[in-house]
């Protein structure tokens, strides 16, 4: 089965999925919102979608400074180690997609830089709409697919309960933003440990659910 026949779509989130950014967000939010900004404090806001979720030192009229800033923090951040690698693998088979509460031009400039722009059909962030679900619906949309074909890559507690208001499984990755047990909460398919197995366990998957 060529890649174009194939109806499987891979969904990654971004930051703490391709990259480990979760120091480079920190230090933003404390930046441009609230300088006592804990840790604590920031990672809640990602166990539902962060524009709702997010408390009171989340200030919506100082977004655009917030992506200024940290497009240029981010950029000087390189891939999770061997991320390239295992797009390629996955590539030949899957359609592959990003979906960010960041900035997606942003994310397009991450990609370009490190060259995994070419993997990915469609970037969408927060100038498409701040609902994961959103961008969810119009990627089933756009490739004439269902649910039980897709799989969603993250590392938040919030992207796997907007995922499955899609009806679309995760899995969940450890190292990211979330820690397991906050992952966990919400029930993902998978959760993945070691990164290097991502395309193998991907693959174990579709076979297992598309029986």
């Amino acid at each position: 089965m060529t890649r174009k026949e194939n109806k499987h779509i891979l969904i990654f989130d971004f930051d703490g999925v391709l990259a480990d950014s979760l120091k480079a967000t920190l230090y933003c939010n404390r930046s441009v919102y609230s300088p006592k900004l804990t840790k604590k404090l920031m990672l809640k806001a990602y166990e539902g979608n962060f524009f709702k979720t997010a408390g009171k030192w989340f200030v919506p009229e100082r977004v655009k400074d917030f992506f200024s800033l940290y497009s240029a923090q981010f950029s000087k951040i390189p891939p999770y180690k061997g991320v390239s690698q295992t797009l390629k693998k996955l590539a030949p088979a899957y359609q592959m997609a990003v979906i960010t509460s960041n900035s997606g031009k942003v994310a397009e400039l991450y990609l370009k830089k490190y060259h995994l722009d070419k993997y990915f059909k469609y970037v969408l962030g927060k100038e498409f709409n701040n609902s994961k679900t959103a961008k969810i619906n119009f990627l089933l949309s756009k490739y004439r697919t269902v649910p039980a074909q897709c799989l969603f890559i993250t590392d938040t507690l919030g992207d796997i309960l907007e995922a499955r208001e899609c009806g679309i499984k995760s899995l969940a990755l450890a190292g990211g933003f979330h820690s397991k047990p906050t992952l966990l909460k919400g029930k993902p398919a998978i959760f993945l440990k070691n990164r290097s197995k991502m395309d193998v366990t991907i693959n174990r998957f579709f076979k297992e659910n598309n029986k």
